[in-house]
């Protein structure tokens, strides 16, 4: 029944486009009333069982299943509350995006009934609307923002300078001529909604209308990037239910026999978040202990800035042992979304042998392109250059310096060569004409950390980190990698070299 009546609703709302007559609007809301009004025993009897469901499967230890059934609960009472005060939806305003009125660059796309590149602050659309019955409106936003700008999907290319974040801000209001009156702007922050073809509503604050006729604007106030803010599918006015006007129907299936589901709800969500607490806890301990015993060495080695990096991720830790759930989501985001970092994968890239290669950066081939890249974290020494950074880095002779980078050019060839590996990127290349790139290759992980491990590479400063977030966690974990590697009975790479290196040579 539930499933039924609203696709009826979705099936009005796609052809919204379409005016259909007044009489035919009213009859269709009664129709709706008479329904559900009929059905209101087998609704009792459906809220019974999610009730039932609820309790059941969160008791099991099955919060999503509780969670599943306490939303399609909240969807049932929602809709009886929604159609039989029908009469409250006959002065909803529509903003449709064929009606505007634009400047800024926004146009309106046919195909998808939308208005499309919002890419710049003063990108605007106005409607006037006339009929209005004066009052409080509740204001609710339909639109859409992919994870990326609309250029780089469009272009499929990463390699654009142009910045393709999304998103932003903007603002709502009503204008007016008149001197005296006061505007009121109505802020709204857009974040992505998975996809340019992925719809959802936006609620605003409320405005108040006092006029029989209005001139409504909404306007980009602030960009987060290049790659468009939003896609615009309507906005929608409608008259604010009064405090008062919250009137149960004869048999409400929002309570049944008593009880209120959040109640129970929130019990399930007690235990939950006790037996995730279970769970993260001794991971995140370990990890907190492990992170003092960093601290440990820097202090040894006074290296001022890797313990206060340190640190700042064991406050973080901390923070993550109190708050458990928020330990699972970052987890999850980390584990299954590349894009949690702003940053996209790609795979069955091939390294490409060239006379330029080094041992952190060299020619990769993807999607039938030559690609120079640089690892992001680390650096090798060249032949060419950098060389008395490297020297003084691992305090060996520049002569030997010049060996290390050979040795790190071949050791990268020998180990990507004829492997396909996978990329992660953001796609920006930087000054010198490189894309700087994590690099894995299947069954070893973070391939900067391989050249750690052998001394073939020295860690960037995390002064000059990037700012994507994960550069800062890679950093302290080459860190310890690179510790462990020079406490070996024979240390690797250039570790070797400083044992060797005689004095005043350094």
């Amino acid at each position: 029944m539930l499933a039924a009546t609203s696709n009826a609703q979705n099936a009005v709302a796609v052809n919204s486009s379409i005016k259909e007559p007044d009489e035919l609007t009213q009859m269709r809301k009664s129709f709706a009333t008479r329904a559900l009004q009929s059905a209101n025993t087998l609704a009792e009897q459906y809220s019974t069982a999610l009730i039932t469901v609820m309790k059941e499967t969160g008791g099991s230890g099955d919060y999503e299943q509780a969670s599943a059934a306490q939303k399609k609960h909240e969807e049932l009472a929602g809709l009886y509350s929604r159609i039989l005060n029908a009469n409250k939806l006959s002065n909803i305003i529509i903003l449709k995006p064929s009606d505007a009125r634009v400047s800024g660059g926004v146009n309106y796309d046919r195909n998808i009934g939308a208005l499309v590149n919002w890419k710049n602050v003063g990108a605007a659309a106005n409607w006037d609307v006339t009929k209005i019955i004066a009052g409080n409106y509740d204001i609710s936003v339909i639109y859409s923002v992919a994870d990326y700008g609309e250029t780089l999907t469009r272009n499929a290319t990463v390699l654009s300078r142009i910045d393709p974040a999304t998103g932003g801000q903007f603002e709502f209001y009503e204008d007016t001529n008149l001197a005296a009156a006061p505007v009121k702007h109505t802020l709204g922050q857009v974040s992505s909604t998975e996809g340019w073809d992925r719809f959802v509503s936006m609620n605003l604050p409320p405005i108040q209308l006092s006029r029989s006729s209005a001139r409504f604007v909404i306007k980009v106030t602030q960009t987060r990037g290049e790659g468009g803010v939003m896609y615009l599918k309507e906005i929608r006015l409608t008259p604010t239910k009064p405090a008062n006007s919250e009137q149960s129907t004869p048999s409400d299936p929002a309570v049944v026999d008593g009880e209120a589901p959040k109640d129970d709800l929130n019990k399930i969500k007690v235990a939950y978040q006790t037996r995730v607490k279970d769970v993260v806890s001794p991971v995140l301990t370990a990890y907190t202990n492990k992170l003092k015993s960093l601290v440990s060495i820097a202090d040894a080695k006074k290296d001022v800035e890797l313990t206060e990096s340190v640190n700042t991720e064991i406050t973080r830790t901390q923070y993550l042992l109190e708050n458990p759930e928020t330990a699972v989501s970052i987890i999850a985001k980390a584990s299954n979304n590349t894009q949690s970092w702003g940053i996209e994968e790609w795979k069955n890239v091939l390294y490409k042998p060239s006379p330029k290669n080094g041992g952190d950066r060299f020619l990769v081939t993807y999607d039938g392109r030559d690609i120079p890249v640089k690892l992001i974290s680390v650096t090798a020494p060249y032949t060419t250059e950098n060389i008395k950074e490297h020297a003084h880095y691992f305090g060996i002779s520049e002569e030997d310096t010049i060996t290390l980078a050979n040795r790190s050019k071949d050791f990268t060839e020998a180990f990507l060569q004829s492997k396909p590996f996978r990329i992660y990127t953001k796609g920006k290349i930087d000054v010198d004409g490189l894309l700087p790139v994590y690099i894995y290759p299947d069954g070893v992980g973070d391939y900067a950390g391989v050249l750690v491990d052998n001394g073939l590479a020295a860690i960037t400063s995390l002064k000059t980190k990037s700012n994507d977030g994960k550069a800062e966690y890679n950093i302290i974990a080459l860190k310890e990698r690179e510790t462990e590697a020079k406490a070996r009975p024979i240390p690797p790479g250039a570790w070797a070299m400083t044992l060797e290196t005689p004095p005043g040579k350094k």
